[in-house]
C-alpha cells in the first residue's frame, strides 16, 4: 500500500463534490487498499464503488468498473463478476476508447475462463491480443504478453510458456513496469515446480518476498521452492 498516495486520494475525496470525480477517486483508492484489506472489506468497497458509479455517464461507469471489478476474485463472487463484466463490456464497446475496451475485455476473459465458458474466453483472448497490438502501449502489450504466456502454460506447453513469460518480463522491465518481477515469478514458478526445478527460483522469490512483505503468496511459493530444492 502506497500510504502517501492513499492519503492524497482520501484528501481529494473529502473535497470532491462532482459525483463522477468522487466515483473515480473512490475506485482508485479501492485499488490502492487492495493488499491492506480483508476479503469482507474489499467486497464492501466493491459494492460501494458500483453504487457511486450508478450515474448516467458510461465513461465513468467503465472507468470505475475497470478499476474494481476484480477487487474480489473468489469463487463465491464468480456469478457477480460474470454479471459485472458483461455489463462493463457492453458499455466499453460503445465508448470509443480502445484502452478502456481492452481492460474490459481482459476482465471478462478471466471471468468466463474461470466459469468454464471456454469458447467466449478464447474469443476475448484473441481480441485482447489484437487490441494491444493496435494500441501499442508498452503496459498493454505486457498485459497481452503475460496473458499469452499464461494461456500457453495452461495448455501444457511449458517450454513455450516459459519463453513467452520471459519475453513479457523483458518488455515490462524495459518499459519500467514496477510489477514486472512479481508477474514473471508467478509464471516461471509454475513451470519450474512442474518440472521439479522449483529450487532454482528460491533466491528470486526470497527477494520478491522482502520487497513485497504484504503479499503472502510469495512466502508460500518460497516455502514450496525450498522444499523442492
Amino acid at each position: 500500500v502506497d500510504e502517501e498516495r492513499l492519503e492524497a486520494l482520501e484528501a481529494a475525496l473529502a473535497r470532491a463534490s462532482d459525483p463522477a470525480i468522487t466515483a473515480r477517486l473512490f475506485a482508485t483508492s479501492c485499488i490502492e487498499k487492495y493488499f491492506g484489506t480483508s476479503y469482507d472489506e474489499r467486497l464492501a468497497m466493491l459494492r460501494r464503488a458500483k453504487k457511486l458509479a450508478a450515474l448516467d455517464d458510461p465513461a465513468t461507469i467503465v472507468s470505475v468498473y475497470n478499476l474494481v471489478v476484480e477487487g474480489v476474485r473468489h469463487p463465491a463472487q464468480l456469478a457477480e463478476r460474470l454479471e459485472d463484466t458483461a455489463f462493463l463490456l457492453s458499455l466499453a464497446k460503445d465508448l470509443g476508447d480502445p484502452a478502456a475496451l481492452l481492460w474490459a475485455v481482459g476482465h471478462r476473459m478471466r471471468a468466463t475462463f474461470e466459469a468454464g465458458m471456454v469458447e467466449e474466453s478464447e474469443h476475448l483472448f484473441a481480441l485482447l491480443q489484437t487490441l494491444a497490438s493496435e494500441i501499442g502501449q508498452p503496459a498493454l502489450l505486457w498485459q497481452a504478453g503475460y496473458s499469452l504466456a499464461q494461456r500457453t502454460l495452461l495448455h501444457g506447453d511449458h517450454a513455450e510458456g516459459e519463453r513467452l513469460a520471459t519475453a513479457a518480463f523483458e518488455l515490462a522491465s524495459n518499459s519500467g513496469e514496477p510489477d514486472a518481477l512479481a508477474y514473471y515469478l508467478a509464471q516461471v514458478d509454475q513451470v519450474l515446480w512442474l518440472q521439479g526445478r522449483g529450487g532454482e527460483v528460491a533466491d528470486s522469490l526470497r527477494q520478491a518476498l522482502e520487497e513485497n512483505p504484504g503479499l503472502p503468496t510469495f512466502g508460500a511459493a518460497l516455502a514450496r521452492a525450498l522444499v523442492q530444492g
